[in-house]
């Protein structure tokens, strides 16, 4: 791996190279397009974000394949100024909602032949542990060069957008061997873990072959992943238990499992598989019991007091975490009371009564016969 620790190109142009510098992109990026896609796909814990961008120092605001990238996100959507300040396809973005910032900013440098820069900016609202992105930078300019870019570290919560945007976060720019090229287009850059409120920012760039088009259209695309800590955001539940609700008769019998509706890193809880049951206290009524079971299930013996009844337990991941990944939910049982019987007369019964008023009618008879 090659890096290149030099100052930020656009900090180190001579006064005669400045106009072609705002040309060829050396001003800080405008970003967010009136078009530009939302690049948060994360899922529960498992953080996934996409930067991409387009660079083409043509780029108009109707073209047919990138439409709506050289006018800004935020009404009334004026021109941006210069194709290094549009072209963003897809992003990260605090200014469309997203807990983070991820921005492929992209210019040519005033060099013979061009340079193409490809620069990654990166910030989290939450923790992010394991964080990596995959760079892939438009192929024309291989081979690429690495750097971490300490100056524009240094200044850029200071750029537009304020605390808004870059200035939510506190940059730091990435040491060591960070960078791997992986031979095939691509590059791992590893964040390592990334704590709240962090961010970096890096370029790869590299030489565009004598005679280029730079009204050609180049894509670079960044891939973040890395996982959030539980609970943070609260999107993130590890162990996710939802509380149940069960109805009984005084016959007894056992519910459905308690984890039926519960998972684990977003998955569906698998008792013995990626969780374990730990029940609560059971409850005590006057007569019968209720027992949780090892596959979930509740059995409510024959003949308990009806009543409404909680019975708590949590669910914990598996493999088993230091300190173990829980959560708690509650399954209530409401016992219904057994149902009155109207008696209905037995046999031997309408016997009786059809005696009596057999006996009645007769007594009458004699009455009037005399």
């Amino acid at each position: 791996m090659t890096m290149d620790f030099r100052a930020p190109h656009w900090r180190r142009l001579a006064a005669p190279a400045l106009a072609l510098a705002c040309l060829m992109g050396g001003a800080p990026a405008q970003a967010t397009g009136r078009l530009t896609q939302p690049g948060e796909a994360t899922q529960g814990c498992a953080v996934n974000w996409t930067a991409a961008a387009v660079m083409d120092i043509d780029l108009e605001d109707g073209d047919p394949k990138y439409p709506g990238l050289m006018t800004g996100y935020l009404p009334p959507h004026d021109p941006v100024n210069g194709y290094s300040n549009g072209g963003y396809i897809t992003e990260v973005s605090p200014i469309m909602g997203h807990p983070g910032l991820m921005e492929m900013m992209h210019w040519y440098d005033p060099s013979d032949p061009p340079r193409m820069n490809w620069r990654l900016a990166v910030g989290t609202d939450h923790a992010i542990s394991n964080a990596s992105v995959t760079f892939r930078p438009a192929a024309v300019a291989a081979p690429y060069t690495f750097n971490p870019v300490a100056g524009t570290n240094s200044i850029i919560a200071n750029w537009p957008g304020g605390a808004a945007t870059y200035g939510k976060y506190t940059w730091t720019p990435l040491a060591g061997e960070v960078a791997k090229d992986n031979g095939d287009g691509s590059w791992t850059i590893t964040l390592g873990n990334m704590a709240a409120g962090s961010a970096t920012v890096f370029v790869l760039w590299g030489k565009m072959p004598a005679g280029s088009d730079l009204k050609q259209q180049y894509v670079a695309t960044g891939t973040l992943t890395g996982t959030y800590g539980y609970g943070q955001p609260a999107t993130c539940q590890l162990v996710n238990a939802v509380d149940d609700g069960y109805s009984m008769t005084a016959a007894g019998g056992n519910t459905a499992s308690v984890v039926v509706n519960d998972t684990v890193n977003g998955a569906a809880a698998v008792i013995g598989s990626n969780a374990t049951l730990l029940p609560g206290t059971a409850p005590a009524p006057t007569t019968g019991s209720f027992t949780m079971n090892a596959d979930g299930t509740i059995t409510v013996a024959p003949g308990t007091t009806p009543g409404v009844y909680q019975y708590p337990y949590q669910i914990c991941g598996l493999p088993a975490a230091t300190p173990p990944i829980c959560d708690p939910a509650v399954a209530t049982i409401t016992v219904a009371a057994a149902a009155e019987v109207t008696p209905v007369p037995t046999l031997s019964q309408w016997g009786l009564m059809l005696l009596v008023l057999l006996l009645g009618g007769t007594t009458l008879q004699r009455r009037r016969g005399r």
